[in-house]
């Protein structure tokens, strides 16, 4: 059975909420995907994972974005990859820091997408030609 709170909270990502909703929200979900709230039942662990999911695929506006990749990042759970994929594509030359945020996520799920290196959200260009790469390498 889910809390009440990941209930509550999945309700909220999946609503058309304002970007200060739904910033707080990501925010709230990654403390409790990382255990910063204490720890989340596998179901509702799997809830909060596939609201994000789902809120993700929807347009968001740039002020939220980060935030909402960052939250599902913050998962671990290897079946966001290819939703994260579609993120790192779909972000690739329009929020440098969903981008990196993306890009992360992914090396946390062991994908090479920084190519072996350091990276930081200030690396712009160097990112998008890291993202282009490895974006490359999985179509051929």
């Amino acid at each position: 059975m889910l809390s009440a709170a990941v209930a509550s909270l999945a309700r909220t990502l999946r609503a058309s909420a304002s970007e200060p909703t739904l910033r707080e929200a990501a925010e709230l979900a990654a403390d409790m995907l990382q255990g910063s709230r204490g720890p989340l039942s596998d179901e509702d662990a799997v809830e909060l994972t596939t609201a994000l999911v789902e809120r993700t695929a929807a347009p968001m506006s740039a002020g939220v974005s980060a935030a909402l990749v960052f939250a599902l990042g913050t998962s671990g759970d290897p079946r966001v990859k290819p939703a994260m994929i579609e993120l790192l594509a779909r972000f690739l030359d329009v929020d440098d820091n969903a981008l990196y945020q993306a890009m992360i996520a992914l090396e946390n799920l062991d994908e090479d997408v920084l190519r072996g290196a350091d990276g930081s959200v200030h690396d712009v260009e160097l990112n998008r030609a890291r993202a282009r790469a490895y974006l490359a390498d999985r179509s051929a």
